[in-house]
C-alpha cells in the first residue's frame, strides 16, 4: 500500500466520523434472524412462525404399524428408514 493510499484511507475512515461509516454498511448473516419483509432489516425469527416440518404424529403412529406389518425384511429396513430420517414414503396411505 502507498503512502499516498494510505493518507486517503486515513482522511476518509479516520477520527469519529469514519469509525461511525465504517460499519454502518456492513450486511452480516446473524443466526435466529431472517429479512423482514418492510425495509429489508434483520428482525428476531418467532419459534411458533416456523413452518413444521416431518412426520405428524398420524404418520408416525402409520409407519410404526407398517413396520408391525411388515412382509419382508426390506420392507421393515426401508420403513425404519423412513421412520428414523422423518422422510415418509409417498406411496403410503393413512
Amino acid at each position: 500500500m502507498k503512502l499516498a493510499e494510505r493518507e486517503k484511507a486515513a482522511a476518509m475512515f479516520g477520527g469519529a466520523e469514519g469509525a461511525k461509516s465504517g460499519g454502518a454498511g456492513a450486511k452480516t448473516f446473524e443466526p435466529g434472524m431472517v429479512a423482514g419483509a418492510a425495509g429489508g432489516g434483520p428482525e428476531a425469527m418467532d419459534e411458533d412462525a416456523m413452518p413444521a416440518s416431518g412426520p405428524t404424529a398420524a404418520q408416525l403412529l402409520a409407519l410404526k404399524a407398517a413396520i408391525a406389518n411388515a412382509a419382508t425384511l426390506e420392507e421393515v429396513q426401508r420403513l425404519e428408514t423412513a421412520l428414523t430420517t422423518g422422510i415418509v414414503p409417498s406411496n403410503m396411505t393413512l
